[in-house]
């Protein structure tokens, strides 16, 4: 802690700490939380790592080239801080996202031990803030002691210096207030740093009052600014004594400081009593500051500050006062104690803001610009999936139309009925057409191989849960068994609150897989009760119509009806297509659909809901459509009743050649549904595997850092004991003097078991909770001294049925897949 020049100016050491890799944890953060790390974002931590080796492990330099290398740290440090969750002295609340954990040893400068500074490890991100923010204000007490306090300019940097050093010792013992039950460092005690604090707002004060005295600005300025440095002096030295392991040097100079400028003031303030005729008070006042003076000589004996030429001045002009007053003024002299108290004025202040350090002017282009914040990522997800089910909603409105009107076709027995009264001999073009769709796709045999599928798939979304968990269970054993072992002094987080997350996440998966595995069994039998239906259509023209009964040339209705009719089924189908393509057009929507940019402005202090909603605006036109094509589709449902009455009224009775054409359109329509349902069963499989793979990632990383930070606890505990050990064990014995065996001869008694000395154990006595004091500086007005300083402000069963012939049992079959026949529920679950 030196204290430089014939001023003894004090400058503070600054810390240095141990090194930290950045870039494994944030990269598997990253990597885990967002996928992929955004491009340079690898690079940019790299940088961060060499920055903090640089500027805080090494010491960095006693300039400003240091001090702005210190400031760029602590900036970055900031940006890196506003996008990523670190853990904290604060406990986690085990639902947010698990915050990043990185372990931060920084030397305690004044608490060290025989064998040096002690080292201080702390996993929490404050502590590397708090210790990065205080090595700023220490070069700044390093580059003002060495300015040149003989020129106008050196003045300036030197108070520039010191006073912003009084603002960060003073910000970084309210953050101390703030995280800290307990200081973690001597050199962190709130106490030390408001000493730390007057110190440096007493040094800046100092050059007010140097440069005033060189420029012989007036006496009564002098003295209320020297007045003021006794006050910051004073302040400091009060807080010192509640601090302990602070240099002794410090000490005697803030005492002895204290009282020379106490004696300085009353020095100046007797010239302006002088020049008012008040004699008898000019000499209380030169006594006063010699009272003054004998109170600075013992702490400043031991010191460079020397205070013989104030003390020679004031005792020359108290000997001229008392002449003069004993042989002309005659005037009475006052009590020291009855004088009134000074005036002073205070040109600096700690109660000022930090400047921002993350802006260009520090760290010029943030590194960081790229990544977006976690809370904006967690905001993102949950828009996400406030947008997914919202189309969700719609979507499944637009399928629950097109099913009732499916069932509504069934059971009117369209279009088997105007296919049969149109086409009584030959295949309808229609069934040709279903038949080649059912040919194209590859027909039953492709679709089951798909079915086939499905169980091991599942099977293997299965085997991932189930390495998952048991990777969980491993490591949550382990550390359940060394907590037990090593009780108190396994003073980790325990894995039951770590994992409870990735766990609920798990299961919430796995539960999706079960549900998705009951509904393979469902579309398996959906799928054999259509097999011979599919198997019949995709056969040639001529075996179909070999197989078709033959229709009757009469009673086949109006062909006013039947036209009607027609139209009403071609719009539905044209309906129908369009509403199967509203779930494509949402989705090309959605790709354009990002709200990250408009959450990073506006997240802080808007409400999230309101960002949401304002951001759904984009979907109202779709949704409008979607509206419309419902309310026609049902429109165009109730027309087909209406003229499905008056045809079915002109008609004979319903033939077997309508009844067939009636099933077999059914069962294309199952088909279809069956078919979408398994492609959406594959998509999902798809992307439970793709979900649980990086749960896997992240349950890896996760087991790993824990092995890492078990092998460290137990060295640390191992380490612990052996230092322990070494402390308790028995000091040698002093030797007995030697005593001559009795000339009687003595039997020899029993040879005691021997019995090593008992350990002196030493009962632990809890640190006991630091006292903190506020010391401001009292009230004052601002004075800046004319031609001073501009200041700144510090500124988610496989089987095979046998085929059956189709052609008989037409009847009985349809009876089978009427209403409620298209309403399977959501396969595959939604998550």
């Amino acid at each position: 802690m030196p204290v430089s020049g014939e001023m003894s100016f004090i400058s503070v050491e600054m810390k240095k700490a141990s090194q930290v890799d950045f870039v494994r944890p944030l990269m598997t953060f990253v990597n885990n939380e967002f996928g992929e790390a955004p491009e340079g974002f690898e690079d940019a931590v790299k940088e961060l790592t060499d920055m903090r080796n640089k500027c805080v492990v090494k010491s960095a330099e006693k300039h400003e080239s240091g001090l702005r290398a210190v400031m760029k740290y602590y900036g970055t440090l900031q940006c890196l801080e506003r996008r990523f969750p670190f853990k904290t002295a604060e406990e986690w609340d085990g639902e947010s996202v698990a915050p990043i954990i990185l372990k931060f040893s920084w030397e305690d400068t004044v608490g060290g031990g025989l064998f040096g500074s002690k080292l201080v490890g702390l996993k929490d991100m404050n502590f590397e803030t708090i210790c990065t923010l205080y090595n700023i204000g220490a070069l700044h007490t390093q580059i003002g002691v060495q300015a040149n306090t003989s020129s106008d300019s050196g003045l300036k940097n030197a108070s520039i210096n010191f006073q912003n050093a009084a603002v960060v010792f003073n910000a970084v013992a309210k953050s101390v207030h703030k995280f800290y039950t307990n200081p973690p460092s001597g050199d962190l005690d709130p106490n030390y740093l408001s000493a730390l604090s007057f110190l440096m707002l007493a040094q800046s004060q100092e050059m007010f009052w140097k440069k005033c005295v060189v420029e012989r600005k007036s006496n009564g300025l002098i003295a209320k600014l020297a007045k003021q440095t006794a006050a910051f002096y004073n302040d400091s030295y009060k807080n010192m004594a509640l601090a302990a392991n602070l240099d002794k040097q410090w000490v005697k100079v803030c005492q002895a400081k204290g009282a020379y400028y106490e004696a300085d003031a009353h020095y100046r303030m007797s010239f302006d009593q002088g020049e008012e005729g008040n004699y008898g008070e000019q000499i209380a006042h030169l006594k006063t500051a010699l009272s003054f003076l004998a109170t600075a000589a013992k702490p400043a004996g031991s010191t460079k500050f020397n205070i013989s030429r104030l003390e020679d001045s004031v005792a020359s002009a108290l000997r001229s006062a008392e002449k003069d007053n004993s042989m002309i003024y005659m005037q009475s002299i006052p009590r020291q104690d009855s004088l009134a108290p000074l005036a002073q004025t205070a040109t600096v202040s700690a109660e000022k803001p930090l400047p921002d350090f993350t802006q260009p002017e520090y760290i010029g282009s943030d590194p960081f610009s790229n990544v977006v914040p976690v809370s904006v990522s967690q905001a993102v997800t949950r828009y996400k999936q406030a947008r997914a089910q919202h189309i969700s909603s719609i979507v499944s409105d637009l399928a629950e139309c097109t099913g009732k009107s499916i069932e509504k076709m069934v059971a009117l027995g369209l279009p088997g009925s105007l296919q049969a009264a149109q086409n009584p001999d030959t295949v309808p073009q229609g069934l040709l057409q279903q038949g080649q769709e059912i040919r194209n796709s590859g027909g039953a045999s492709a679709l089951q191989e798909t079915i086939n599928s499905l169980p091991e798939r599942s099977q293997a979304c299965r085997d991932l849960v189930q390495d998952i968990m048991s990777s969980l269970d491993k490591e949550q054993r382990e550390d359940d068994e060394l907590r037990s072992k090593y009780g108190a002094k396994w003073d980790r987080e325990t894995s039951t609150k770590l994992n409870q997350q990735m766990r609920n996440e798990v299961q919430k998966f796995a539960s999706h897989v079960e549900r998705a595995a009951e509904g393979d069994h469902t579309v398996e039998q959906r799928f054999r009760d259509l097999e011979p239906a599919l198997n019949f259509l995709a056969q040639d023209e001529s075996e179909i119509r070999a197989a078709l009964p033959t229709g009757t040339n009469g009673g086949d209705g109006s062909s006013d009806v039947v036209g009607e009719l027609m139209e009403i089924l071609t719009r539905l189908d044209e309906l129908r297509a369009s509403r199967d393509a509203m779930s494509d057009k949402y989705d090309e929507l959605v790709k354009t659909d990002d709200i990250s940019g408009v959450l990073v402005e506006k997240l802080s202090t808007t409400d999230e809901s309101s960002l949401f909603d304002e951001q759904m605006k984009v979907y109202t036109n779709l949704d409008e459509e979607a509206k419309g094509l419902i309310a026609e589709t049902e429109d165009c449902v109730s027309r087909m009743e209406n003229a499905n009455e008056r045809f079915v009224g002109s008609k004979s009775e319903s033939s077997d050649r309508e009844l067939m054409l009636n099933d077999l359109n059914s069962k294309f329509e199952a088909w279809k549904i069956l078919t979408r349902d398994i492609q959406e069963g594959g998509k999902f499989y798809t992307q439970i595997a793709s979900l649980l793979e990086r749960q896997q990632a992240k349950c890896n990383d996760y087991c790993m850092a824990r092995d890492l930070e078990k092998k460290e606890l137990m060295s640390a505990i191992t380490r612990s004991i052996a230092s322990s050990n070494a402390e308790t064990y028995p000091a040698q014995q002093p030797q007995q003097q030697y005593q001559p065996p009795p000339q009687q001869y003595q039997p020899p008694s029993r040879q005691q078991q021997y019995q090593p000395p008992p350990r002196q154990q030493q009962q632990y006595q809890p640190p006991q909770p630091y006292a903190y004091t506020s010391s401001a500086p009292p009230p004052h007005q601002t004075y800046m001294p004319q031609g001073s300083y501009n200041f700144q402000n510090y500124g988610p069963p496989q089987g095979q049925g046998q085929q059956r012939p189709y052609g008989q049992g037409q009847q009985q079959q349809q009876q089978q897949h009427q209403q409620g026949g298209y309403n399977y529920g959501h396969y595959p679950p939604r998550f």
